[in-house]
């Protein structure tokens, strides 16, 4: 794992809890945010007297890990700071930027390319259904993201509906996700609004918001529940909507 070093320079982190007793694992540093400064970290605390806390500089942060997590994070599991031209080479090669900011802020700001999973959201489930590499034994359980088909085909709200049909047609598919710029769906184009012969648009023919499913889902389950519906195929795309491929009821037959 890598992150990338902080910016700027001056930068801390504020390490705080809400409550003051109960079991460890609920009071341990339950408010954890990132400022720019540490004078905007103290402002954060006076304005927010419920939080007991102090803001630390990022080495100092690190080493309080390393100190309380170090027997977890042996055998090369420590975080590793890389700068921005290291960021951009990880991405270039296909690597996956993940931002642990809350949804408000990420929504305001985060870096290019980057996809959003809360930090205190963060889990085994929420990362599967990101769409994110798993591993340990609940990798070797084959999921609905290995089934997926990435080469579905797509169009936009803008797409010429015509050109659209025969596209899909040629293609030997019977379904097109209609997508935005950042790959997000927004609605399907089903067997009879491509069959169809007129001249409505896109956004028109297609039926909003589709029912979809998340990349964590285990294919065996997917499997029983298109059967149990009659359905042909499913979406699958992450907690953001972002499309990543369409599994056929054929693909997910054991």
């Amino acid at each position: 794992m890598a992150h990338a070093g902080s910016q700027p320079k001056g930068a801390v982190v504020l390490a705080g809890s809400t409550c003051c007793d109960g079991p460890s694992f609920g009071c341990c540093c339950d408010v954890l945010n990132f400022f720019e400064t540490a004078e905007n970290a103290k402002r954060y605390l006076r304005e927010h007297p419920e939080i007991n806390g102090a803001p630390i500089t990022i080495p100092e942060a690190a080493e309080a890990g390393r100190v309380v997590f170090g027997d977890v994070l042996k055998g090369g599991l420590m975080p590793t700071t890389i700068d921005r031209g290291q960021v951009q080479k990880l991405t270039a090669a296909g690597g996956q930027l993940v931002e642990v900011l809350p949804r408000e802020e990420y929504e305001e700001e985060h870096l290019p390319g980057a996809i959003n999973v809360p930090l205190k959201e963060l889990n085994r489930e929420t990362w599967g259904a990101a769409g994110l590499p798993r591993e340990g034994t609940v990798a070797s359980e084959p999921s609905a993201g290995d089934a997926a088909d990435p080469d579905t085909p797509t169009c936009s709200l803008q797409d010429d509906l015509p050109l659209v049909r025969a596209r899909v047609r040629a293609s030997g598919w019977d379904q097109c996700s209609v997508i935005n710029d950042q790959h997000i769906v927004l609605g399907r184009l089903g067997r009879k609004a491509l069959a169809a012969d007129d001249r409505r648009s896109v956004e028109e023919a297609m039926s909003a918001g589709p029912s979809t499913i998340r990349p964590n889902v285990r294919l065996a389950e997917l499997q029983s529940r298109l059967e149990r519906q009659g359905l042909r195929s499913a979406l699958v795309t992450t907690n953001e909507g972002r499309l990543i491929g369409v599994v056929r009821r054929d693909a997910a037959a054991p």
